[in-house]
């Protein structure tokens, strides 16, 4: 019983949400640039199961800069940064996917969906809420 994710037994991704309606409202800037990193084809394996997923895709998204206008430029690197417009089952087959077929295999798996309020916890886990008359 092979996984393959033993050889990174932890890993953390980072989802993105787009600017809500009341962000929009207030002209608020998005302060969050997400970088990109070329992969050669040797270390697709190793880079990243979305490079996989994404047709051999020559880059793979693992680091952001926060800019603070009153605090400066953050530096940050994730396994991997899925931007605003991921999709649901992108992200689902880069993140659950691999954890619910190890699962099967017999391994302890856990998902966990952290952030503060507002973050985008629900985002990530129900995709883009449409506003119906039933829960306006």
């Amino acid at each position: 019983m092979d996984s393959p994710l033993q050889e990174d037994p932890i890993r953390v991704c980072l989802r993105l949400r787009p600017v809500n309606k009341l962000e929009t409202s207030r002209r608020s800037m998005n302060c969050v640039k997400v970088h990109h990193q070329a992969v050669n084809s040797n270390e697709k394996s190793k880079a990243s199961y979305a490079a996989i997923l994404e047709k051999g895709s020559a880059t793979v998204n693992n680091a952001i800069e926060v800019i603070s206008p009153l605090q400066g430029k953050f530096n940050f690197t994730f396994d991997h940064v899925f931007q605003e417009n991921a999709s649901q089952s992108l992200v689902y087959q880069h993140a659950a996917a691999p954890l619910a077929s190890d699962l099967l295999e017999g391994f302890n798996c856990a998902l966990l969906c952290y952030g503060q309020t507002g973050s985008g916890k629900t985002h990530t886990m129900m995709g883009e809420s449409t506003t119906t008359a039933e829960n306006a």
